[in-house]
């Protein structure tokens, strides 16, 4: 793809001058350009030159920009025009001069709890708007979330993102999971997880957090500065063995703890976990044996919080249940890992983690000191 700054000046389509870049991406060259038939500022979107040969491409592209044209909704941004050129397929936009979600957190900044919902509201109300018209965006992102001069978010880039995911032998994510919180994060990257052992799809995901990598990746490139690579390896290599100072202050503190995701939990010995149902506890038909700790489960056998002597009195002396138990602390799935069950053995009171089956019910306990052995048995391996 040539240079940004070498197509500045052209003119596309005979109408659309190319006035300075804006930006560039994996895929397109980002230009302001002048319509010089209606004598506006227009944002143009140069795609790969190569795609230009794709037939099929075309075919969608042009279809997809269509489509995307007959949108009209103040957070949805316009697509005027489309068409091909020697540089590639472009697409001409709206111009908006308030920046990207991107360049707002590049630039250090974050926002309060009343901007990112206000944000948050906004673009589902234009992708929502898009969805109830057979359109589905595909690539929401930062980069992909655009301010006007008011401060009102537009979602752009349905038509590109459509077009090229026709079932690609190879996936591009560019920091999908940024600025989600994160709780939501987790939740999605183990959707990512999940949809990838179904698809068995080529995904190259780029993101700064190397947590992020370590769980997500089956070899992972480290990049210096200039974009140098400094090491690519599997997960448990780039922990063990870091090629140089750079990887190892890049992976941070930690090390071994962050090795622990790396080994399934599957082999882990379970124990008995001492529990009584939530309505014996109530009306104190069981009590909790002993001065240690009993797990409280509903009637179903799902964990609801842990219970001593003293707790098991308050309940039954009338306050709630909620007032009344600790919490059971995180919880090891069937899926997790050593770092999840060593998580759940020392968030747990006490100090046994709770293991549970892909219903949310106890099938047992972890220890910690399971975990530890665990861990050596691997080192020996």
């Amino acid at each position: 793809m040539p240079q940004i700054t070498e197509s500045v000046g052209r003119v596309l389509g005979k109408r659309y001058r190319l006035l300075s870049a804006l930006g560039t991406g994996a895929s397109a060259h980002v230009y302001l350009a002048e319509d010089v038939s209606l004598q506006r500022h227009v944002a143009v979107k140069v795609l790969q030159p190569a795609l230009a040969q794709d037939a099929s491409f075309l075919k969608r592209f042009g279809a997809e920009a269509r489509s995307v044209a007959s949108l009209n909704h103040p957070n949805v941004l316009r697509v005027f025009d489309w068409g091909e050129d020697a540089d590639g397929p472009y697409l001409v936009l709206e111009y908006l001069g308030g920046g990207s979600l991107r360049d707002i957190l590049d630039g250090g900044l974050r926002l309060s709890h009343a901007q990112a919902a206000r944000l948050g509201a906004e673009a589902a109300r234009g992708l929502a708007y898009a969805h109830a018209r057979g359109l589905v965006h595909r690539d929401v992102k930062p980069a992909n979330l655009l301010f006007d001069e008011d401060g009102r978010v537009r979602v752009a880039d349905f038509g590109v993102a459509r077009a090229l995911a026709a079932d690609p032998p190879i996936l591009l994510m560019d920091e999908p999971f940024s600025a989600i919180d994160p709780v939501v994060r987790r939740e999605l990257q183990n959707e990512i997880l999940r949809l990838q052992s179904e698809l068995h799809k080529t995904i190259v995901f780029v993101t700064h957090d190397i947590d992020e990598a370590l769980k997500l990746a089956d070899q992972v490139a480290v990049f210096g500065r200039g974009g140098v690579l400094q090491q690519y390896d599997e997960p448990a290599q780039l922990l063990s063995r870091p090629a140089n100072n750079f990887v190892a202050r890049f992976i941070g503190l930690g090390r071994g703890y962050r090795w622990l995701q790396l080994i399934e939990a599957s082999e882990l010995p379970l124990h008995d976990i001492e529990r009584i149902s939530a309505s014996a506890l109530a009306d104190g038909s069981v009590t909790c044996a002993g001065p240690g700790w009993t797990l409280v489960v509903d009637d179903d056998g799902v964990p609801l919080g842990w219970v001593d002597s003293d707790g098991a009195r308050r309940h039954r002396d009338g306050a709630p249940l909620s007032e009344s138990i600790s919490a059971v602390g995180s919880q090891l799935r069937p899926t997790g890992n050593l770092s999840q069950a060593l998580d759940a053995a020392l968030s747990s009171p006490s100090f046994i983690g709770v293991a549970v089956d892909r219903d949310g019910k106890v099938i047992g306990g972890v220890l910690a000191s399971d975990v530890l052995a665990a861990v050596e048995a691997q080192r020996v391996d």
